[in-house]
């Protein structure tokens, strides 16, 4: 019987940066309490996963470009300490999407490049709006889940750095706008 070798070279260090951004993430929501970083943690495992590979990856592949999800330990260490008053103000990771890397060369890489950006906080734009429909069956967990699909969305419509928001407002200030109104709102007014 042949030795059969599958090449993982970027799954393997990529599901690695996932885990690392919600255990991350999970600890500044539920804090050293382990049911609540449980419950937090679980809720961020399935949000980043829309986010990241429901959102940015599909857009990304469906452009021809290589997009990667990176831990980013700085925002996550700034995350949790923010979190101890009551706010989290990076995310733990970010999609590293690079120009050099696409299929075929682009016209129009900055709008390209904005709607793949616009794709993660959308996703979990939508994400919160189904939780909040699925609510009547479970408040608790189901509008908890929805306000961290929120919060995932505005951090990430920050226009700063290397966030989504930027690469947005790069390409369209008023569909940044649009979006970072609807993700936000969606935050506060959920209790």
């Amino acid at each position: 019987m042949k030795n059969i070798k599958i090449k993982n070279n970027f799954i393997a260090p990529e599901w690695a940066h996932f885990l690392a951004s919600a255990a991350a993430l999970g600890f500044a929501l539920g804090g050293p309490n382990l049911n609540g970083y449980l419950i937090s943690f679980a809720v961020v495992v399935a949000l980043l996963f829309l986010h990241d590979f429901a959102g940015h990856k599909f857009a990304a592949s469906r452009y021809g470009v290589k997009a990667e999800i990176k831990f980013w330990p700085v925002g996550s260490a700034i995350g949790i300490l923010t979190s101890f008053f009551g706010i989290i103000l990076t995310p733990p990771s970010y999609v590293f999407i690079n120009e050099k890397k696409t299929v075929e060369p682009k016209k129009n890489f900055k709008k390209d490049f904005g709607i793949i950006a616009l794709a993660g906080p959308a996703v979990n734009i939508f994400a919160a709006a189904v939780l909040i429909a699925l609510s009547s069956f479970s408040p608790g967990i189901f509008l908890y889940a929805a306000k961290i699909s929120f919060l995932i969305a505005t951090i990430n419509l920050l226009p700063v750095g290397s966030l989504d928001g930027l690469k947005i407002a790069r390409w369209s200030w008023v569909v940044w706008l649009a979006s970072i109104i609807l993700a936000a709102g969606g935050f506060v007014l959920i209790r």
